[in-house]
């Protein structure tokens, strides 16, 4: 097994570049700039954490109580809001300028993650979706919310194309998901 020590000097030799000063660099410059931007970084991967979590707990319920998820998809989502309350005054750029933190950002991904609620209680009471597995809806839904939490914290084209592609593929899955109905075909 090879140490995670020699790994940036074992792809830069294979990209041809020289491995001593552009490991360094990546230990040096790359990786403590990453590890500071997590910080900043927590109410999205929150998100994402419920996300996967949705979707794995649906896995494992029977498909009557798979609709009760929407009440962890709620009491989830007061995670990050709590953590942008917390980190409301802070600004800055993240992930070496890729993303920027700022009072108008979090107003954004707090309005995204409010407006996510009612989303899920109109679901959650729809008769739409009886007899269907909910997980993964609200997977989707959450991941369109994550889409817009990048978008609105984005400085770089990179992340501004990124973040759109995450918005609008979870958009154009829940257009569909009830595949029987003619308004969403």
């Amino acid at each position: 097994m090879l140490p995670l020590d020699s790994l940036p000097s074992m792809l830069f030799q294979a990209l041809g570049a020289d491995a001593a000063s552009s490991a360094g660099e990546f230990r040096n410059v790359v990786y403590p700039a990453i590890l500071d931007s997590v910080r900043l970084f927590w109410p999205e991967m929150q998100v994402v954490v419920l996300a996967l979590g949705i979707l794995i707990a649906d896995f494992f319920l029977p498909l009557r109580r798979s609709r009760d998820l929407a009440w962890v998809a709620l009491l989830g989502i007061l995670v990050p809001l709590a953590r942008i309350g917390i980190q409301y005054g802070e600004s800055g750029t993240i992930f070496r300028g890729m993303m920027a933190v700022d009072p108008f950002a979090h107003f954004f991904k707090f309005f995204f993650l409010l407006a996510s609620v009612p989303v899920i209680l109109l679901s959650y009471l729809s008769k739409t979706f009886e007899g269907r597995r909910m997980g993964e809806y609200y997977f989707v839904l959450l991941v369109a919310v994550f889409g817009a939490m990048l978008m609105v914290s984005s400085s770089h084209f990179l992340m501004i194309f990124l973040s759109l592609e995450t918005l609008s593929v979870s958009s154009y899955i829940l257009v569909g998901y009830v595949r029987r109905d003619r308004k969403g075909a």
